[in-house]
């Protein structure tokens, strides 16, 4: 059994790892930089912010250093705000998420398993082939579809919910929604 967990965590870091690499490799081949929205600076200056965040370093050493520092929990510095940490970024941000997160998983388990439940109490007659319906098509439709649509539809042509906020429990509703029906 221990051997059984140790080959299983063996291979999930490793999956990780390859997972890390390619996203790095990606986000380096893609064209342009970091700094290339901010207005044109001489190259000496450039190259001196580059070092500063040490992008002026061979590929490699770069993605070494980052897994280093990410296995300490240190994401670096962000290079939009101005010298502040992305852990402290995240740690900002972390509790809508989570609070967002709780929201779908409540609605997920009242609608979802009443559909479920009913499904399998109704095998092979309309309820079933209703709930199999709405599970393809919350399957089927990926969220960065379905958001634009909710708000197009509830926010600016009905007006029954905000689409912009975190402030009140209608403003939370879309989210769930995009996030418990995509």
């Amino acid at each position: 059994m221990l051997n059984f967990l140790l080959r299983r965590l063996g291979s999930g870091a490793l999956s990780l790892l390859v997972i890390a690499a390619l996203i790095f490799l990606l986000l380096k081949a893609l064209p342009g930089g970091p700094f290339d929205t901010e207005k044109s600076l001489p190259p000496e200056i450039m190259r001196n912010i580059e070092a500063y965040y040490g992008l002026d370093r061979p590929l490699w050493e770069q993605f070494v250093r980052y897994v280093g520092n990410a296995l300490q929990g240190d994401l670096g510095v962000s290079y939009s705000q101005r010298d502040l940490p992305v852990i402290d970024l995240i740690a900002q941000r972390l509790p809508i998420s989570l609070e967002l997160g709780f929201y779908t998983l409540l609605f997920g388990l009242l609608f979802g398993l009443p559909l479920g439940i009913l499904a399998a109490a109704y095998h092979n007659r309309l309820p079933d082939y209703v709930a199999t319906l709405l599970a393809v098509l919350g399957t089927s439709i990926p969220n960065l579809a379905l958001a634009p649509m909710l708000i197009l539809f509830f926010g600016l042509f009905l007006k029954w919910l905000p689409i912009a906020r975190w402030t009140t429990w209608d403003s939370k509703v879309l989210p769930t929604l995009a996030l418990g029906l995509g």
